[in-house]
């Protein structure tokens, strides 16, 4: 789930939750400084790396909750005394979250859903923890979090400048590949929108039904990801027109065959559209399996090698530090 703040607020409505986040890293870590994790009495959402470090801090989550404490900070080396051979060095905030954490994670939840950058800062005096929010970033800054300290100095301030998810990824199709896809990209940096046409599919979590899905394109954020999937390979051609028209697609991928794009750029030629950015077939040639399941994972690794292209220069900085938790 990447709009974290309203994971935290549902969370919240049902039991008591801890927050634990990574507030600066030096070196080999699992992951980067920003990501967090939730930690309830019985159960876990999201992950800062896995591990023995894992384990230790989601027992030191459920033991703040046990007690009267708001918060605790924590300063690991990822050695010999966590059994974990990263070799870096990782600094932790835990805070319970609780009525007054509404103040600023609701605004956090409105940022990221409508994708805008806002900063969020934890003042810390003890084991008292007061948190702020405040939209945009200082001129000059890029995201990431950062706390007023060197390694093994105390801190009492975490700054964090966050991007939420801005990378729009849209697929059409529901059938056997495109159900496989969807699944895998809802877990990664990508807002997702999946649609199409067929009635009888109506009420399948997460899909959009449209009889016109051409008129989606329209109204698509520019430097978006396609991926086209049907179960018509002219409805299969007239996206792909439509999309390579916009001529600001930041991926344009069809699954189909070397014959299948010859064709589509035959037509696209007549049809006066630049062809040269098609994705097809799509998946990179990574396997020659025809499983959907392998199709989907292929497809999803060159979605991700091309976020990654274009995340720094388009979206503002790393796609990874967004997909919290």
């Amino acid at each position: 789930m990447n709009n974290w703040p309203t994971l935290a607020l549902d969370l919240m409505a049902r039991e008591p939750v801890a927050m634990v986040t990574l507030a600066a890293t030096e070196g080999s870590t699992p992951r980067d400084a920003g990501t967090r994790m939730f930690v309830t009495p019985t159960k876990t959402h999201g992950t800062v790396g896995g591990g023995n470090l894992e384990f230790l801090l989601i027992d030191q989550a459920r033991r703040l909750l046990a007690s009267d404490l708001s918060c605790l900070q924590q300063d690991y080396p990822l050695g010999p005394l966590l059994a974990q051979c990263c070799g870096g060095h990782v600094r932790v905030l835990i805070e319970r979250l609780d009525a007054a954490s509404c103040l600023w994670l609701d605004p956090a939840a409105a940022a990221e859903q409508t994708g805008t950058p806002y900063t969020l800062t934890a003042d810390l005096t003890g084991a008292v923890i007061v948190r702020a929010i405040s939209s945009g970033w200082p001129t000059g800054v890029r995201e990431g979090a950062a706390i007023n300290a060197t390694r093994r100095q105390p801190w009492t301030r975490l700054i964090e400048h966050i991007g939420p998810v801005s990378a729009h990824l849209h697929i059409f199709g529901a059938g056997h590949v495109g159900t496989a896809l969807a699944a895998i990209a809802a877990t990664l940096p990508f807002r997702l929108r999946w649609t199409d046409t067929r009635a009888d599919l109506a009420g399948t979590p997460a899909l959009e039904i449209h009889l016109d899905p051409t008129a989606i394109i329209a109204t698509a954020p520019p430097r978006s990801f396609f991926v086209i999937l049907t179960h018509a390979h002219e409805l299969d051609y007239q996206l792909t027109r439509a999309i390579l028209r916009r001529a600001d697609a930041s991926y344009c991928g069809v699954i189909g065959s070397a014959t299948k794009r010859a064709r589509f750029l035959s037509r696209l030629a007549k049809d006066g559209v630049d062809g040269s950015s098609l994705t097809c077939p799509i998946g990179g040639g990574l396997v020659t399996s025809k499983l959907p399941a392998a199709i989907a994972v292929a497809t999803t690794a060159e979605l991700l090698v091309r976020l990654e292209s274009v995340a720094s220069s388009e979206f503002g900085g790393a796609a990874w530090r967004r997909a919290n938790p």
